[in-house]
This record gives C-alpha cells, structure tokens and sequence, in this order.
C-alpha cells in the first residue's frame, strides 16, 4: 500500500497542482490531518497532515485565494486527500489490486498521535505533508 500511495501523491499534486513534491525524511506530526478509510482484501485508514503553507498555497493556486479561511483550509485538506487517496485506485487497478474508499473525515489541526505501520514525508518549498498508513485488523 505504502508505494502505491507514494506514486499517487506524486502524480495528484504534478497534475493537480503543477507542484512536484521531493521525498522528505522528516515527517510532521502536527497539521491539519484528514483521514480516509480503504476496504479490500486488506483495510487500512490513511492519515494525511498538510502544514498550513501547503494548503495555501493550494488555495492560491486552485481558488486564486492567498489568503483562505479556515473552512477553505479544511476542505482544502479534505479535497487533497481525497485526491491523493482517489488517484490511488486507480494506481492499485493498474496492478489488479481492487478496494474501495471512504470520504475524508478532518480531525482537526493537531497532533498525530495513533500508532502506523508506515509513513511518507513530503516537501515543496519548505511546506510539508505526511502520510500514515495504519493497516486495520478484520474482526
């Protein structure tokens, strides 16, 4: 799942944004942090933290709005993670892997704090984002 979510975070932000992400070893815990579930042979719910100066200058280029309240930094970090998370399908069907996904719940601007089984950084223009990808146990 772990690359399969990296390809989709690179291609949705070139062909979305324009913005060509660099792999960041230093990953951030504190952020505006959407969830987003995915049910197939295997379910895992993917946390993604976007610092605030990423989601504006998302704002700037998708809304042409440099200076976004705090329900369009929201939506913002929903719609982006939706994206990430929705291109991801489609990467998966192309190595005949199925599944379905939620829609993104924001958590709030805070911490991260749950237990992962693996994360990705992200960094453009010293604004960061982070991925974590939490396997879920079938009952």
């Amino acid at each position: 799942m772990r690359d399969i979510i990296e390809k989709s975070f690179y291609r949705s932000f070139k062909e979305t944004l324009g913005i060509n992400l660099q792999e960041c070893s230093d990953l951030i815990e504190r952020g505006f942090t959407s969830e987003i579930h995915i049910d197939g042979d295997r379910r895992f719910s993917i946390y993604i933290v976007f610092e605030r100066g990423l989601l504006v200058e998302a704002s700037n280029i998708m809304l042409f709005d440099d200076n976004p309240d705090e329900e369009t930094i929201i939506d913002l970090g929903k719609e982006l993670t939706n994206i990430v998370v929705g291109l991801s399908k489609v990467v998966a069907s192309d190595e005949n892997i199925r599944y379905n996904i939620s829609t993104p719940t924001f958590l709030g601007d805070r911490v991260f704090d749950r237990e992962y089984n693996s994360a990705l950084g992200f960094i453009c223009n010293d604004k960061r984002c982070s991925a974590y990808i939490c396997s879920i146990n079938r009952a």
